[in-house]
Order: structure tokens, then sequence, then C-alpha cells
């Protein structure tokens, strides 16, 4: 079915005029890597070395909160960042809180890893307002309403450096806490007998890594932590209802890198936390114009009595 552009705005108007419709249940994730341990153990007590990493002087923490909106007739999003003054694991926040969602990141501690905390949070809701035009089966006629948003946060925005010195392993664990959870959704009316849903989602991740040259100086060597959880929300067209879903994690993670040699080794790292989310709203069909004659017709019929009375 397509439409005139004259006819496309008299439906516009049509959805409009009818009532506000109820907002759904959320779509919410958060990731916290919590109580950093860095541990150097000495493999060689005897060499006189104290064992020691440097984390290369360049880069920056980073972090990213961003949400966003899109409904008929109307659209936003937000977006704040942070990025370290002083280098990698530098503190820094970043928050963004709207109509439809919020979303945050942010990276605590001493600016180092040892005592550090890494945490993303975030929700949405799905907007009202979606509409569908009279057009059966064409799924071109509807015009839904969603929300969404994301967050990250990293002490070094991408593979970092380090250098560890002789006959050392280094050892880099913390408590990690993700979850995901969706409550809800929306419905799609796309004719007076079809319908079809979006069910709410949402996602939280978590990666480490340490890599470089293999413990001798030769080949390689690498260590990688991670997890994540998703939660889907789908419909119950038995029962008509939305059956919300949700996971979690919550344990120790941990990441090593071991120096065999004699001389100061080099590698890089990477740790990030995510958390994301996608939350839908209801998309009604909209009466044909026949039945809105008949409507507003019947309302005319009821007003009319009604001053009759009065008189």
């Amino acid at each position: 079915m397509h439409l005139s552009k004259p006819s496309l705005l008299a439906a516009v108007v049509l959805a409009a005029m009818m009532p506000a419709l109820p907002v759904h249940a959320e779509a919410t994730a958060s990731a916290e890597l919590r109580a950093v341990q860095l541990q150097l153990v000495d493999l060689a007590p005897g060499d006189g070395i104290t064992p020691s990493v440097t984390f290369a002087p360049f880069g920056a923490s980073q972090g990213r909160a961003s949400i966003s909106f899109n409904r008929p007739g109307s659209s936003g999003s937000e977006e704040s960042t942070f990025s370290g003054l002083f280098g990698a694991w530098s503190p820094g926040a970043a928050s963004v809180d709207g109509l439809f969602g919020r979303s945050s990141a942010s990276l605590v501690g001493p600016g180092s890893p040892a005592g550090s905390a890494l945490r993303v949070a975030g929700s949405a809701t799905g907007p009202g307002g979606g509409f569908c035009l009279p057009g059966q089966f064409d799924f071109n006629t509807c015009f839904t309403a969603n929300a969404n948003f994301s967050a990250s946060a990293s002490p070094d925005g991408f593979f970092a450096s380090f250098t560890l010195s002789p006959n050392t392993l280094m050892v880099l664990r913390g408590d990690l806490s993700i979850s995901a959870a969706a409550t809800g959704g929306g419905l799609v009316d796309q004719s007076s007998f079809f319908q079809f849903s979006n069910g709410d989602s949402a996602l939280a991740s978590f990666s480490m890594q340490l890599s470089g040259p293999g413990p001798l100086g030769n080949g390689s060597q690498n260590s990688n932590d991670g997890r994540s959880v998703n939660a889907f929300a789908f419909y119950d067209t038995f029962n008509r209802v939305f059956v919300p879903s949700s996971n979690s994690f919550t344990g120790s993670v941990a990441v090593s890198f071991t120096n065999l040699t004699n001389d100061p080794l080099s590698g890089n790292y990477a740790l990030s936390v995510s958390a994301s989310g996608f939350a839908f709203g209801d998309a009604r069909l909209v009466p044909e114009p026949g039945t809105w004659a008949l409507m507003l017709g019947g309302l005319a019929a009821v007003a009319a009595l009604a001053r009759r009375r009065r008189a």
C-alpha cells in the first residue's frame, strides 16, 4: 500500500489524536570490575632484581555513555565521554540522563591498576507514540518507537604496552559483576488480525588480555579472560504477556604474563567493560477514515443529546 503525501499527513494527524500509549518496562545492563589487584612474583629471588612493571606513559583512560530514542515526529540522542588527563588508569566519569534512558561510565582509583575499579550501567524504556497506517501486511506503513543506551570504559582505549622486569610473573585480577535484564517490549498492530512483537534486549560484557613475546623471549604468550551476559524478552502469544529475561555473573577474573629472561620484556594489555540495551514501544493501528467518521459522528450525537437534556 502506497499513500500520497496528503493521505500520509492525514494519517499522522489522526494518530496524534489517539490517547497517549503507556510506556513499557525497561532494558537494563551493568558491568563492574572492582578491587583490581596487580601481583608481581619474583621467579629468581637471588638475582638481586626487584620485581617491577612499567606501563607506557602515553595513552589515556577512556569512557563513553550515550542514549538515544526515535519515535514518529521526534528523536534525540545524548553522549558524554571522558579521557584521563594523566595517562592510562586515570580516573574519569561520564553520564547522560534523558527522557527514555540513562547511561554512565567511570574509572575510579589511584591512577594505577591496583585499587582501581571500572563501572558502566544503563537503562532504556520504550517510548509510546508508534503507529501503523492502514495496510494489510505492509510493514512499510508502520512507524515504531524505540530507545537505546550504551556505555563503555577502559583504562587505555586500545592495546597499551607495559615492560616487565626480568624473571618476573605478573598477575592482574579483579572481582567482576555483570548483569542484564529485559522485562518488556512493544507490540505492532499491522492489521486488524495481524500483530508482531519486538522484545527488549540487553547485554553486558567484560574482557581482559595480556599478550606479547613468549616467556623465553621467542614465540608468543596470550592470557585472556572474558565474560558476557545477555537478556531478551519474548512475547507469549497464548498468555498475551512479555516474558522477562535476566542473566548475571559474579566472580573473580585474572590474566598473567611471564618473563623468564634476564632482560626486561615488553607486552600489551587490553581491558574493557561495556553495557548496552534496546527497548521498544507499541505501534497501534490507525483506524480507517471511515471508522473515524463513525466515531466522530457518534460523539457528536452523544454531545447533541446531552445539550438537549440540559436545555
